[in-house]
């Protein structure tokens, strides 16, 4: 975009991704509204910015813009989105102002299923160790920056790439990194065929003189390679692939592995993240760091340097007594990974589980059994609609039961989250790791509970025995 001075206004602006966005403009010299239905600290940081952020949606937010772009999370009768195309005004989804942003760059789009947040900022800080100077737009804050985005001085600019939508095809990237392929956004895509056949697209998309990079062991992805165009190169912890992972070490709080390629030692590299699905991540960037030609002390040094990412695996308070953990996770697998790393610090387990989307829940709910059983003691809230209609055999209520009756006896609903707080009180011995889980506003109880001087005490078996009553 040529024209500095033009005034784009964002629908949803307070969201992990259009809030990256709406900074890389700011810092670029445009005119930045917004309006979201709720105010938080991210909108906070926007407004700190310039902006002016309308709470609620209404015609009038528009006025003066020229340009909207909305979200994912957007639907089609938002009242700002159809004033918008009746004054026809230029109307952008994400991705396309995305994919507008990335073509002034030399572009790197991070997709997959799980790990896409942490390995764009991985590689971030990768490019920032070699004195690239990246532009970056992530969804997530990154530890030690506290902002969704940067607009630096060099060639490079990585993206998280959104697939939730199929949006994400919009972007021509010169680069990409896909972390994998799993079942996710059923709700859109319908079926795993439809998921692959999107992401062969993705990849296929990317500049002829660019390159992948790709995990050689997930088996859905590794499916697609057949029928890719574009040169990629393969990572993982299997030796057939192009850059793999020996001896490695997971600790509490760090891991350490020796990375090679095609046989020959690179070196060992030390992570300041817990769990094996980072050391994914972390090949996932160290393959498109060696294949650009970045030096192997800079990549060193900068996941030396990586300290995470907000809400992956995030410690809000830790003493002798309790660590409070707030994480992301939403997906089967990626509470799998979570918990699994988690069994490390060799503590008890409580999980508080916020469900996030019906539809989710309706396909994976034995999945999601399945993996929220890793932990020692699991509370179940109810489930995070992010504007879907419910559906009543994916309820909170249902998995807690399933649960129950697969033989897991220590699972609690607690529908309202106000009572978390009270739960936990009432349920803690000392020397727990209790952990939020979710995609929706189960963050803020998190925050509650780290908060909470709360003394008063409920008996949880009354709660459950009544919520299965009902």
């Amino acid at each position: 975009m040529e024209n500095s001075n033009k005034k784009i206004h964002l629908i949803g602006i307070g969201g992990s991704g259009m809030s990256g966005i709406a900074e890389v403009l700011i810092n670029s010299g445009y005119s930045v509204t917004g309006s979201d239905i709720e105010y938080n600290n991210t909108i906070k940081k926007i407004e700190s910015m310039g902006s002016k952020v309308h709470i609620g949606h209404n015609p009038d937010n528009i006025n003066g813009a020229e340009i909207v772009v909305y979200s994912s999370a957007i639907k089609d009768d938002n009242i700002e989105l159809v004033e918008a195309k009746n004054r026809k005004l230029t109307v952008l989804r994400r991705a396309e102002m995305l994919s507008e942003l990335l073509s002034l760059k030399k572009g790197i789009a991070i997709a997959g299923s799980h790990g896409k947040t942490t390995t764009t900022s991985m590689i971030s800080t990768i490019l920032g160790a070699a004195g690239l100077d990246p532009t970056f737009v992530v969804g997530g804050k990154v530890f030690g920056i506290d902002m969704h985005s940067k607009v630096g001085k060099g060639d490079f600019m990585v993206v998280e790439a959104d697939e939730s939508d199929g949006s994400f095809l919009k972007l021509k990237p010169d680069y990409c990194v896909v972390t994998n392929i799993d079942y996710e956004h059923l709700n859109y895509y319908g079926g795993i065929e439809n998921i692959k056949s999107a992401f062969k697209d993705f990849i296929n998309n990317i500049s002829f003189l660019g390159f992948a990079s790709l995990c050689a062991d997930n088996n859905i992805l590794k499916s697609l390679f057949p029928d890719l165009s574009r040169k990629y190169f393969t990572y993982g912890i299997e030796q057939e692939a192009d850059y793999y992972a020996l001896n490695i070490e997971l600790e509490k709080e760090f891991s350490q592995f020796d990375v090679y390629c095609k046989k020959k030692f690179i070196r060992k590299f030390k992570l300041a993240v817990p769990g094996i699905h980072n050391i994914y991540n972390a090949l996932g960037s160290i393959t498109l760091a060696k294949e650009l030609g970045i030096e192997t002390n800079y990549i060193f040094e900068g996941l030396k340097g990586f300290h995470g990412v907000e809400r992956r695996f995030q410690i809000k308070k830790e003493d002798e007594r309790l660590i409070i953990i707030d994480d992301y996770a939403h997906h089967p697998v990626e509470i799998t990974a979570t918990l699994k790393a988690a069994k490390n610090w060799d503590r008890k387990i409580v999980v508080v589980f916020q469900p996030h989307r019906y539809s989710r829940m309706q396909g994976l709910i034995d999945d999601f059994c399945k993996s929220l059983k890793i932990a020692d003691m699991v509370i179940i809230t109810d489930v995070y609609s992010a504007g879907e209609i419910a559906i009543e055999s994916a309820s909170s209520l249902i998995l807690s039961e399933k649960m129950r009756y697969t033989g897991y006896k220590n699972v609690y609903y607690v529908p309202d989250k106000k009572d978390i707080s009270l739960n936990l009180n009432n349920l803690l011995k000392g020397g727990e790791m209790v952990i939020f889980l979710g995609a929706g506003d189960i963050t803020k109880y998190c925050d509650d509970f780290v908060d909470s001087k709360e003394n008063k005490k409920i008996k949880l078996q009354d709660s459950i025995t009544i919520a299965i009553a009902n």
